[in-house]
């Protein structure tokens, strides 16, 4: 972490000139004084005789036309006085004026600062020593895997476990143009096999192919293939509370995926072999050259430019599918209820909130080529799952309402994840290409 730069204010050479200052005019007076010390002792001497105020005073009232000279004895008493107390001066001088109660005042300032940018320093450093704890776990991680072994491949295949009523062992009931599992495994050109799991490894490899065959080629959300994926991806039927760390902690949002019953074995590969398995089981045809992002965007490692390639592409992805979705949601409503359909078929509250962003948008000189342009991404499922609206127009194409909540609710925090810029994991991911291709072919179809 780079040192806070200093404040405008160059608080040291003020310091300094004020000080130097103050000292010089402090010297100076300090030697007049020494000059005047020999009158001073003889003036204090005479005024404890002689009270020459009090006379003056009294010779004013006794000869009013000698009151000039009067006025001019008791200033010059006065001048005594101050001489008497030499120390007057240097106690004003030691007040602060105004330019040094501002330095001092940002001195206080830059102290607050310089403690509270220690504190986020340590802070700092304590996160830096997590992070480099967590990539040598990482590190160690991707050691723990290699390629295959060309005698080993026929034993890993026949010890396979396919599970019956899973992605994998639905594609090889139901769909011909699989690639061989032998052909996959040749394929791979970075080490995915785990040393103490291999079999492990290898089942989970066939299951992404299967997952990525299935929504290739057939109706994501007939009640065979959805029955499938919960075996994969968990069961997200029921109306879930998000908690609010799923969205801020990719941790946190993993724990709650294992809770719903996502297998973690789909994501257990090293990064580069996991986006590899993506590419040649047909789950992701994403690519970015990050040459192309100026040098200062660089990433700091390899573990977190991984991290920004997920993000962007479920970025990508979740953009690319809303904008879609809005098209396909915006043109079947209107098939069925005319152009004016939000108007006529939105609840209040989602009305009055599409109004309320579409003004604000068009106040900051955005034109929306559609209202439902101004949709959240919750909308979308309260649409289509209206019970009238299910009945009249989506039914059709998702079968089930509890399959559309369900895919719905698997990309939510995921999304808020990504608009709010932070990283997000393996298990992410492959949850965003699953479904993005589910609810793709479906509203294609």
């Amino acid at each position: 972490m780079t040192k806070p730069k200093n404040l405008g204010l160059d608080l040291d050479a003020l310091a300094g000139t004020s000080a130097h200052a103050a000292s010089r005019l402090a010297s100076d007076t300090l030697r007049e004084m020494q000059g005047f010390s020999t009158a001073a002792n003889s003036a204090r001497e005479w005024l404890a005789e002689n009270d020459i105020a009090a006379h003056a005073h009294r010779w004013q009232q006794a000869n009013s036309i000698a009151s000039l000279f009067g006025e001019m004895e008791s200033q010059r008493a006065e001048e005594i006085r101050k001489l008497v107390n030499p120390y007057e001066n240097i106690r004003k001088l030691l007040r602060p004026n105004a330019s040094v109660r501002a330095a001092q005042e940002i001195a206080e300032q830059y102290e607050n600062l310089m403690a509270g940018a220690n504190v986020h320093l340590e802070a700092a450093q304590a996160y830096a020593k997590h992070l480099d704890h967590y990539r040598n776990i990482a590190k160690n991680y991707e050691a723990s895997f290699r390629l295959p072994r060309a005698a080993e491949v026929a034993r890993l295949l026949a010890d396979i476990r396919i599970d019956v009523g899973g992605v994998a062992d639905y594609a090889r009931q139901h769909l011909v143009d699989v690639t061989p599992s032998h052909d996959l495994i040749a394929s791979i050109s970075q080490p995915w096999l785990r040393e103490v799991e291999a079999t492990g490894s290898a089942t989970a490899l066939l299951e992404l192919q299967g997952l990525g065959s299935v929504l290739r080629h057939a109706q994501g959300f007939d009640d065979a293939i959805t029955a499938a994926l919960r075996m994969d991806l968990g069961d997200w039927r029921d109306r879930l509370s998000f908690p609010q760390a799923v969205f801020e902690d990719p941790v946190a949002r993993i724990d709650f995926y294992v809770e719903r019953g996502f297998n973690t074995s789909l994501t257990d590969f090293p990064e580069e072999a996991f986006q590899e398995s993506l590419v040649l089981v047909g789950l992701d045809a994403d690519t970015q050259d990050i040459s192309e992002w100026p040098e200062s965007m660089h990433a700091a490692d390899a573990f977190e430019e991984a991290a920004f390639r997920r993000t962007n592409k479920c970025h990508n992805y979740l953009q690319r599918l809303e904008r879609r979705l809005r098209q396909f949601i915006d043109e079947a409503m209107t098939a069925q209820y005319g152009a004016g359909w939000p108007r006529k078929r939105l609840a209040p509250q989602m009305l009055e909130s599409w109004e309320s962003k579409k003004s604000r948008a068009e106040n900051g000189g955005l034109v929306f080529t559609t209202f439902i342009e101004a949709a959240d991404f919750a909308d979308y499922e309260a649409i289509i799952c209206r019970k009238d609206h299910w009945r009249e127009v989506f039914q059709r194409t998702f079968q089930r309402p509890e399959s559309v909540r369900e895919s719905f609710q698997r990309l939510y925090p995921i999304r808020l994840a990504c608009m709010h810029a932070r990283f997000v994991t393996k298990e992410d991911v492959l949850y965003v290409l699953a479904e993005s291709m589910r609810l793709l072919n479906a509203i294609r179809n």
